[in-house]
């Protein structure tokens, strides 16, 4: 296996890089600032950007939200927001099912608020948001737990969220999406084995993190796999990975080759009945080949699928208007979370436009 060939920094990003170094260099101190007052510098700089962004949008006219908690299997509580459009008017809705990214550290149900707030509007749909714990304060796979137990605990109040139990779909974006791709095998493993139906009709997996140990020996050139060759990208390098999943790893005696945390690896047998799953993959991300090897896997088992890979770009480069990928990327987003479990899927390069 080799995707490589995704990894050249395209003459877009090149472009918008050598414009703007400051913006594509900063990346808060961690090599100075304790872990937990970094996650609240950048909750709190975030949370105020979100601000600004919905009020400017007026999409609140149109949206409304309402918090709930749920119990988690440790007695911890889980923050479980959802968001739908005014005017449905107390209808039962498809729902998307969201779980934030931000490294395991990073996030809230402020995180992501805006595009919620868009998912709800556009696409006229319920969408419910699941926070989770983060390091440094929990460690191992605390985070798919919660995950878990706040999908059990949506599925079973859906007459009071107004949630159509028939039509739930998954996501997330990056640390999330992870999060998101051990809900549905929580899903299909349960179907499985208690003969119930499948309750996840289709996920979106968004520059995902699927694996803790990658299975080098299944690729061609370890030196061509996305965790060197794209190690000192932008955005997430190597060091940020590691930094991350550094603390996700401990104080705990959970191994790593644990099937929890590592959906990308799921037992073969239970491939085949996924439901349709959608991915959005950035082509120079250290992340990349977690995604494309996951597709690849689910393809081969007869899974469907529908992958778009952004070539030559980093992870999380739709943080930035100015690209012209950021608005295929959006346009991206909202269409797979529609064709999750209605299409038949295939693979897509986005070849970035040209700088003007």
């Amino acid at each position: 296996m080799d995707f490589s060939q995704y990894g050249t920094p395209s003459e877009e990003w090149k472009e918008f890089a050598k414009t703007n170094p400051l913006v594509i260099g900063f990346m808060p101190d961690k090599e100075n600032t304790p872990p937990a007052e970094l996650q609240a510098q950048v909750n709190e700089a975030v949370k105020g950007m979100n601000k600004a962004k919905l009020d400017e949008s007026g999409l609140w006219n149109v949206v409304e939200s309402e918090d709930y908690v749920a119990t988690g299997r440790d007695g911890n509580d889980i923050a479980i927001r959802r968001y739908r459009p005014k005017a449905a008017n107390g209808k039962t809705l498809p729902t998307y099912i969201y779980f934030h990214g931000g490294g395991y550290i990073f996030g809230s149900l402020d995180a992501d608020e805006p595009l919620c707030v868009a998912w709800a509007h556009t696409l006229s749909m319920a969408v419910v948001s699941i926070n989770y714990r983060h390091t440094p304060q929990a460690s191992g796979p605390s985070a798919w737990h919660d995950a878990i137990d706040g999908f059990e605990w949506v599925m079973s109040n859906t007459s009071k969220l107004g949630v159509d139990p028939a039509k739930i779909t998954v996501g997330g974006i990056s640390a999330g999406a992870s999060l998101a791709a051990g809900v549905t095998v929580h899903d299909v493993r349960k179907s499985r084995e208690t003969g119930s139906p499948l309750r996840v009709k289709g996920q979106i997996l968004a520059i995902p993190v699927l694996m803790q140990e990658v299975p080098y020996h299944l690729f061609a050139d370890k030196e061509k796999t996305s965790r060197v060759q794209c190690a000192g990208s932008a955005v997430l390098s190597k060091d940020w990975l590691d930094y991350f999943t550094g603390m996700l790893h401990a104080n705990t005696d959970v191994p790593l080759s644990h099937p929890t945390w590592n959906p990308g690896l799921t037992e073969m047998e239970l491939l085949p009945y996924m439901p349709p799953t959608a991915f959005l993959v950035s082509g120079a991300d250290v992340l990349r080949d977690d995604g494309l090897f996951y597709a690849t896997r689910l393809k081969e088992a007869g899974a469907k699928t529908k992958v778009h890979i952004f070539q030559g770009m980093p992870h999380g480069f739709y943080v930035f208007d100015q690209l012209l990928a950021t608005k295929r990327w959006d346009e991206l987003m909202r269409e797979s979370i529609r064709w999750a479990g209605a299409n038949e899927g295939d693979w897509f390069v986005e070849v970035s436009p040209q700088p003007l």
